[in-house]
């Protein structure tokens, strides 16, 4: 009994942080950023005002939590603790083909896309968003491969590199994908590339790394 309650609570207070991103994600996506007000996001998802600040407190971190959700990737870690320890050239491998899997699964979904090119539209005009963004997900993203490295480098993996540069490298690649088979073919749906495409960039990354 006394440990049902805190999972029951914590259920519903996840439920209804999800009933307010939903509704914030689909206002933002239909109204853009500067035209969706809080009182709207609050009414489209049937709380208060006061609710919606309790768990929300401002526009922006609604925002990127909408848009972490839809990369799920992106934990509040540096690294997945799913991810296999890189003790060989092969884990690793499979390490960098999972990072490159979620990467590419949740950028290229047709909501983050449209979130993407709402938050470039409107940065000018609210540049704390840029600022936010990129702290919450890129910079989280280029984390989780640089860890992945040093773990590696620690393990006796791989010979010591330059783990910034390397991590940049790596998610630099993937991003030509979000961009240019995304972004760039508007109103297209987003291409996600093949299995293979992606294994042959993984495998010439590897080469980099071991020559």
């Amino acid at each position: 009994m006394t440990h049902s309650l805190p999972k029951k609570s914590t259920s519903r207070s996840e439920r209804k942080r999800q009933q307010i991103r939903d509704a914030a994600r689909q206002l933002f996506l239909e109204k853009g950023y500067a035209n969706t007000s809080t009182d709207a996001i609050a009414q489209a998802s049937g709380v208060s005002k006061h609710t919606l600040y309790v768990y929300y407190p401002s526009k922006e971190v609604l925002l990127i939590d909408v848009m972490r959700q839809l990369v799920r990737f992106i934990p509040d870690g540096n690294i997945d603790v799913s991810l296999e320890p890189p003790t060989d050239r092969q884990a690793l491998r499979r390490s960098l083909l999972s990072l490159a899997d979620q990467f590419l699964t949740g950028t290229m979904q047709k909501d983050y896309q449209g979130l993407i090119r709402l938050l470039i539209a409107e940065s000018p005009q609210f540049p704390q968003l840029a600022t936010l963004f990129n702290e919450m997900l890129p910079q989280k993203a280029l984390q989780r491969i640089e860890s992945l490295l040093t773990e590696a480098e620690k393990l006796n993996t791989i010979q010591p590199v330059n783990t910034n540069a390397s991590a940049r490298l790596f998610l630099g690649s993937l991003l030509t994908y979000a961009i240019m088979d995304g972004l760039f073919i508007a109103p297209e749906p987003p291409r996600l590339p093949e299995t293979a495409q992606v294994e042959q960039l993984i495998d010439l990354y590897m080469r980099i790394l071991y020559a």
